[in-house]
């Protein structure tokens, strides 16, 4: 079993594994909205889905996955209204 440090007020975390993935990877933004590596990286690309670069790397905020998704649905909520 895995040990982590205390928690607040001293609090033990055992056997929980804590993962804070603010910024996602492109494979791992493609993994949350289930669409391929390809259609993710193109995107980025045009900027539809957001995404930040730290020296040679990109990376996409994970709220930007929910923004985009948000975005799509109210387009899409938009369009048959007026369908």
């Amino acid at each position: 079993m895995t040990h982590g440090p205390p928690g607040p007020a001293g609090e033990g975390t055992e056997g929980i594994e804590i993962v804070d993935r603010r910024l996602l990877t492109d494979r791992e933004a493609a993994d949350r909205l289930r669409l391929g590596l390809t259609k993710t990286r193109a995107l980025i690309k045009s900027g539809e889905l957001r995404s930040i670069k730290i020296d040679w790397s990109r990376r996409i905020p994970a709220e930007a996955v929910g923004e985009y998704i948000d975005r799509l649905a109210a387009e899409q909520g938009a369009d048959r209204v007026s369908a």
